[in-house]
């Protein structure tokens, strides 16, 4: 199977190299030393300033680029973008590029990233306090240079980031996790009852899931809850969150998978957090779970919203489904966003934003009319897009840098300082 990002980097290239498009060398260094791990952007190769995917976690943002590498900026706290652990936020021009080829899709959370390689090999950086980075070490640390992820047990297909741990589709159809176990995240069994100390249930290799009912197609990373889907539309889960399903206020938690829904056909896009969105085949959206800030998108502001419900319809129809933190965004047939959900920081991209703001229906995201946009990615704080040139915008709030736009981020003290409500180009990528 191939991953929309294997996809759009095909597609990205082969028009970039008909095109004839030339790079321009903008060079720079690190605000961490010399040892950066790995190489700045030098503009050599037209392709690295091409965007096909993204990736954000709470501080930071990666890209993905039609040269197979990866691109990051923003807090660096933990080596998360590639490049030596520093208070000091790791800006455009400067972007790390941990790797320069070879990678197919990435994931990151909180202070983590992940990479997918063409050959199946799963690589991580950042953080490692859980386990979370897969190379057999846990009790703290970090790791700025990516390190294969060991005992995977075969080929990746699809990798997905977590808060502080990890899991991957493998080609022969296991789904495999490691990192912070304690909430059942990881799907191995283990008796919750167990997971009493912070480092009870800490997996620091991959563990397969157990007892999976399914013929896995997909798989779908949150902060506490992971889930796979079939060929059928049916959705199994296992962890712990609104997604999981639950009565009253009281969510279920499993460290084995659970059926949590069924849907009308296939599924083609899965987007979770503390709610959980499914796209099917036939463009319609359905979504569910935490509803506190109208994140699921039905109108209603509750606690949870239980059980699917169908959001839209929409026309044209979405393509992909992004949630994160307490926002959705969705992009659609004719290049347009629209999101939902959380605003206090901008992240909706609709030119408001505000301590208590939030929008329990979907609204446009401004300021695109002249833009196509085929790939989206979240962070709690913050969306970015990738448009049909290559080109990357985010919005919502800048502070450590991760919109990757040209700001001071020393002046962003106070939680109001540096948002920016509607969408600003990242630095680096597109069309000269």
């Amino acid at each position: 199977m191939k991953t929309q990002s294997t996809l759009l980097l095909l597609l990205l290239a082969a028009a970039i190299s008909c095109s004839g498009a030339k790079g321009k060398p903008d060079g720079g260094n690190t605000d961490a030393g010399d040892d950066d791990g790995g190489d700045t952007d030098t503009g050599e190769d037209p392709l690295s300033r091409i965007a096909v995917a993204c990736a954000a976690g709470s501080e930071h943002t990666c890209a993905l680029t039609a040269a197979g590498g990866v691109k990051c900026w923003g807090g660096n706290n933990y080596g998360q973008v590639g490049a030596y652990p520093s208070a000091v936020s790791y800006m455009p021009p400067d972007q790390a590029e941990p790797l320069q080829e070879g990678v197919v899709d990435i994931c990151a959370e909180s202070d983590n990233t992940c990479a997918l390689m063409e050959d199946g090999v799963v690589k991580c950086w950042g953080d490692n306090l859980y386990g979370q980075l897969g190379n057999g070490s846990m009790g703290g640390g970090f790791a700025y240079i990516p390190s294969d992820v060991i005992g995977l047990g075969g080929k990746a297909v699809q990798v997905g980031c977590g808060l502080w741990y990890s899991c991957a589709l493998l080609e022969n159809g296991k789904v495999m996790c490691w990192g912070n176990g304690s909430l059942g995240q990881l799907g191995n069994g283990v008796d919750l009852d167990l997971c009493v100390e912070w480092y009870s249930c800490i997996q620091p290799e991959p563990a397969e899931v157990v007892d999976l009912e399914m013929t896995v197609d997909s798989i779908a990373v949150g902060p506490g809850v992971t889930c796979s889907s079939d060929f059928d539309g049916n959705i199994q889960c296992w962890g712990t969150d609104s997604p999981m399903g639950g009565e009253g206020t009281e969510c279920i938690s499993s460290s084995v998978p659970l059926e949590v829904a069924s849907f009308p056909s296939q599924i083609r896009h899965i987007g979770l957090d503390s709610h959980g969105c499914v796209l099917v085949e036939d463009g319609r959206l359905y979504c569910w779970g935490a509803n506190s800030d109208g994140e699921v998108g039905n109108g209603e502001v509750e606690y949870v919203q239980w059980d699917p419900v169908e959001i839209g319809p929409f026309s044209p129809s979405p393509i992909s489904v992004e949630c994160e933190g307490a926002q959705t965004c969705i992009n659609l047939e004719d290049g347009s966003m629209k999101c939902w959900g959380n605003n206090k920081f901008g992240q909706l991209g609709n030119g408001e934003w505000g301590s208590n703001l939030i929008s329990p229906t979907p609204v446009d995201v401004v300021g695109l009319e002249s833009d196509f946009v085929v790939s989206l990615c979240g962070g709690t704080m913050h969306t970015c897009a990738i448009m049909d040139d290559g080109s990357m915008k985010c919005w919502g709030r800048g502070s450590s840098g991760r919109l990757g736009n040209d700001i001071d981020v020393t002046t962003c003290q106070e939680w109001d300082d540096c948002i920016f409500p509607e969408p600003v180009d990242v630095l680096g990528f597109g069309p000269e």
